[in-house]
């Protein structure tokens, strides 16, 4: 494994470890922890070490030809003030400081675990105290985004209620301008139908009247192509018929002739008098039809057949 992944591993695994504030938490009051235990074993450390240096022996070396005097107690007040220190000093021996060296780190040990438990203590709290207010601002913001949640809901929920009202009043206007739109299409359509169909009408009324005033004038026409032909068709039996058997009958008493196309004229009104019926039949025989009219339906009557009633006029 190279430096550098050995390197980035480690800060990975610091990253990881402190991440969140209750690992930091916990990785702080571990590094005081350390840092407290490492002061204390520094300390106890150098105390034992330089324990024996600082006895100090002052007393006077015994001559071997200096007798040994025993001396009376006394207090420091009998002493001189050039007797005291030494006194003191040789008071400081090793045997005597021993007691009082593991006392001092006795204390100092308990000072420091003292110290250290309150650190931890701090540390606790302090870090009790952080994650309560961490918690208590989360739960504030959790809030305030619930907050900012639900008015944006009910802001969304507004606005679709107002689009929807205002789609609503679109719509509803649009229905109303297209209902408008086809009755107004409806009653120009049926405007316009009333107005073609009393324009069929008067058409057809002009058209009627024109058929009849037609009708009328080629009945006219007809009527006085018929009578046209049937005068002069009798004018001409008239001249060839020899009325002598005719004579002793009255004039409104004469026989009616039925002329048809293709037939022989026939009595179909006589007389009384065979022979009055029998001149006026030779008659026929012996006259030449008038030509035939131009109008149509006066030769479809002409070959219908035509009564000639003689002794009235026309």
């Amino acid at each position: 494994m190279s430096q550098r992944s050995f390197v980035e591993n480690i800060k990975d695994l610091i990253k990881k470890a402190t991440d969140t504030f209750e690992k930091r938490s916990v990785c702080y009051s571990i590094a005081l922890h350390i840092l407290l235990v490492a002061l204390l074993i520094f300390l106890s450390w150098y105390v034992s070490s330089h324990e024996n240096k600082v006895t100090l022996n002052l007393a006077p070396k015994a001559s071997s030809n200096t007798p040994i005097v025993n001396a009376s107690i006394v207090n420091e007040s009998t002493l001189s003030p050039a007797v005291v220190p030494v006194q003191k000093a040789q008071v400081s021996e090793p045997e005597i400081q021993k007691p009082i060296t593991s006392d001092k780190n006795t204390l100092a040990l308990e000072a420091l675990e003292k110290k250290l438990a309150e650190a931890k203590q701090v540390a606790f709290e302090k870090a009790k105290e952080q994650a309560r207010e961490k918690a208590q601002k989360e739960r504030e913001q959790k809030a305030l985004e619930a907050k900012a949640r639900i008015e944006k809901a009910q802001k969304e929920q507004e606005e679709k209620k107002r689009e929807a009202a205002k789609q609503a009043k679109e719509l509803a206007a649009k229905r109303l301008e297209k209902a408008a739109k086809e009755a107004k299409e409806a009653k120009e359509k049926e405007a316009k139908r009333q107005q073609a169909a009393l324009d069929a009408l008067r058409v057809s009324a002009l058209n009627d009247l024109a058929s009849e005033h037609a009708q009328a004038e080629q009945a006219s026409l007809t009527e006085r192509a018929l009578q046209n032909y049937a005068s002069e068709y009798k004018r001409r039996i008239e001249s060839v018929w020899v009325m002598d058997g005719c004579r002793k009958i009255d004039n409104y008493k004469l026989p009616t002739v039925l002329v048809m196309a293709n037939s022989a004229p026939k009595i179909v009104v006589s007389s009384g008098d065979s022979n009055c019926d029998r001149s006026l039949l030779l008659a026929f025989s012996n006259t030449q039809a008038p030509p035939l009219p131009a109008d149509k339906k006066a030769r479809e009557l002409i070959a219908e057949g035509i009564n000639f009633q003689f002794g009235q006029k026309g």
